[in-house]
């Protein structure tokens, strides 16, 4: 396959670029290897602005842009600023809140970086070891329910979202931007925001035309990226929607992230 002229990608973290028990060293090498020959790499995921750095130093591919907070926050390196900041209406929240207090929902709410929970039960700490951001507990979680969020996140096993997240689509699904982003997690923000908004946001700020450029991701919370971007990228275990919208699905393999950027990214360069 011949180069596509691809001049940024656009990088999930979870299930995508972070796989299994960490990053594939064969993934970050494609990488970087893309950013050496001047393509602009970002990382688009879920979790907080914060927690996306984490990874960046841990696998040592520096300062990126990154969307983040699943495309409510947006940040380029050489600003203390964010390119994009959009919050959750308070009213839409507290609601959200109250209903999760009701039903024994466990919720994480961020003000920023900043995670609250009601207590540290057992989907807290596997938050916490998973992403590196410690929550707060706070008691009733209706006390810091007086600033717009970020984002909130219901946190359960997977059965338990099974059931819930039907139930806060319907609730909350023509008022909110509501989407599943693993098998543990329901994410929900501001009705405008989606990775796929802010990968057009970020692309215009960088004069770069959305033509060229390329996104990967699994979950359905990253199906506005597939669509939005010149190139939409699949993981092989992706939910069956990204799937449906992606441009190239990938086949199973140690490094598919890898795969992808030397196939589309890197040949003929």
């Amino acid at each position: 396959m011949e180069s596509l002229n691809i001049a940024l990608v656009a990088v999930d973290l979870d299930g995508t670029l972070v796989r299994g028990d960490g990053v594939a060293r064969e993934d970050v090498s494609a990488l970087a290897q893309a950013i050496e020959k001047g393509v602009i790499v970002c990382i688009a995921t879920g979790r907080p602005d914060k927690s996306a750095r984490m990874v960046l130093e841990q696998i040592g591919l520096g300062d990126l842009p990154i969307i983040s907070f699943n495309g409510a926050m947006v940040k380029v390196p050489g600003t203390d600023e964010p390119l994009l900041h959009l919050t959750m209406p308070l009213e839409l929240a507290r609601e959200v809140v109250s209903t999760a207090v009701q039903e024994r929902w466990h919720l994480h709410y961020f003000i920023g970086d900043d995670c609250y929970v009601s207590r540290m039960s057992k989907m807290a700490w596997v938050y916490w070891r998973r992403t590196g951001i410690r929550p707060i507990p706070v008691g009733d979680l209706r006390k810091v329910a007086t600033r717009e969020p970020t984002k909130i996140i219901l946190v359960e096993e997977p059965e338990r979202v099974n059931q819930i997240g039907p139930e806060m689509m319907r609730r909350w699904g023509d008022k909110l931007y509501v989407a599943r982003s693993r098998p543990d997690i329901v994410e929900i923000v501001n009705p405008s925001v989606n990775k796929g908004m802010a990968l057009v946001k970020l692309s215009e700020h960088l004069g770069i035309p959305i033509a060229k450029t390329l996104a990967l991701g699994d979950a359905t919370n990253d199906a506005p990226l597939i669509e939005a971007a010149g190139i939409g990228v699949a993981m092989p275990d992706s939910d069956p929607e990204v799937m449906a919208l992606a441009d190239v699905i990938l086949e199973d393999s140690e490094a598919p992230v890898a795969d992808a950027i030397r196939q589309l990214v890197l040949r003929g360069s």
